[in-house]
């Protein structure tokens, strides 16, 4: 890499190959010093931006772009009072040059998650709470913040919250059960639902969602603050009530945000999955891609487009779709317009909580097109899987369905 003319702290943080090698441990120690042998008098630049890209690339997932965009104001206002004047520039260490750089970094990553000690210890506990996997079998559970764990026996159970998150109300057919949730610290709970389940819940501002088999929800049980935010893993479908004060809905992923203030769309974020999508069935939507160092792009989703984010290419696509195929799941029954056998066998697997497999890669892409009910037994749908494909399917003494093209 080659530095002409004159180069600022700005331009290096947005270079991609600077980007990339810097981030590459193995690499950067040989790298960096190349460059600054070549380019002695951009050494303290060069260093502070391999501090700011080290420090964001750890927090960028964390960071909506906005946010994102006033970190990088704050530095560069640093940079100006302290570096770039001549007479400073003398008597400052390259000591002195990483502290300021590392608190203004710093002291803005924290500020946006603390607008109120209330978002920040979400985020904090967000985190904590993600690390744990979902079941592949059982029932779904609920989580309260207090660590108390409720098994949900019954699949068409439905989890209700007061809207002070004081109680919580699990409605089954075998009758109801009350919680108190009276802890005194905020009351991030979790909902989990294995492979095989759905599950529904009320949140405590009116909103409701429905999670899909494989799936986690991280909510507050109350919401404060200048936002209503939670964190999905997996997939589910969002119905949110619109409130007169405006306060803006989240729904935070590894991949992409989706914010809204009242409006029915469905998420779906598998850990597994190479595609992250938001579909919008009705009202208005924003999705931001969170994979970039800066300037990720972001989309406004109207009524019958998706935004399909694609984890090998880090890049976002918006489309018209039919949202029936994605929101099919809700009715009992998986729709698929020209999509890949692997895409089909991977929803499967999660539904009914079945190893599946496809011998032949090469048969796992082709384009197919169908519609399945869930609510039929396993060997049925793998029949009916058997015919639209023209093949045999299989069972291997492990019990493992094998595909293959033969």
């Amino acid at each position: 890499m080659k530095l002409k003319g004159k180069i600022v702290f700005e331009e290096l943080i947005q270079n991609d190959h600077f980007i990339q090698s810097v981030s590459d441990m193995e690499t950067s120690e040989e790298f960096l010093s190349n460059l600054i042998i070549n380019c002695p008098e951009k050494k303290q630049e060069i260093l502070l931006a391999v501090e700011f890209i080290r420090f964001n690339k750890i927090q960028q997932k964390n960071i909506s772009p906005e946010h994102r965009e006033k970190l990088l104001a704050s530095t560069l206002t640093k940079l100006d009072i302290e570096i770039s004047t001549p007479k400073k520039r003398k008597i400052l260490s390259l000591k002195v040059v990483y502290k300021i750089a590392a608190a203004a970094i710093i002291l803005l990553s924290i500020g946006y998650w603390g607008y109120t000690e209330y978002n920040k210890d979400i985020y904090k506990d967000f985190k904590l709470a993600v690390s744990n996997n979902v079941a592949e079998e059982g029932n779904s559970k609920l989580i309260t913040s207090d660590g108390s764990e409720y098994v949900l026996d019954d699949e068409q159970s439905e989890v209700v919250y007061e809207d002070n998150g004081e109680k919580i109300l699990i409605n089954t057919e075998s009758g109801d059960k009350v919680i108190e949730n009276t802890s005194k610290k905020i009351k991030l709970n979790q909902l989990v639902v294995p492979y095989g389940k759905r599950q529904k819940l009320l949140l405590s501002d009116g909103s409701s969602v429905v999670l899909n088999s494989g799936s986690k929800l991280i909510y507050p049980a109350e919401f404060k603050g200048n936002e209503r935010r939670v964190f999905l893993e997996g997939e589910g479908f969002f119905k949110v009530m619109k409130r007169e004060d405006k306060m803006p809905f989240l729904v935070e992923t590894d991949n992409m945000d989706i914010k809204v203030l009242g409006t029915e769309f469905n998420v779906s974020a598998y850990t597994n999955d190479k595609e992250v999508s938001a579909i919008l069935v009705n009202g208005k939507v924003e999705v931001a891609q969170k994979n970039k160092l800066l300037n990720n792009p972001e989309f406004v989703l109207t009524p019958g487009q998706g935004c399909f984010y694609s984890i090998n290419e880090e890049s976002s696509l918006v489309k018209e779709v039919d949202t029936e195929n994605y929101v099919a799941w809700m009715k009992g029954y998986l729709k698929f317009e020209d999509q890949t056998l692997e895409n089909i066998v991977r929803k499967l697997k999660r539904y009914y909580n079945r190893e599946i497999v496809i011998e032949d890669e090469q048969f796992a892409n082709i384009i197919i097109s169908g519609k399945f009910a869930l609510s039929e037994d396993f060997n049925s749908v793998l029949y009916n899987l058997s015919k639209l494909l023209k093949t045999n399917i299989t069972t291997d003494e492990n019990d493992v369905v094998i595909i293959n093209k033969k």
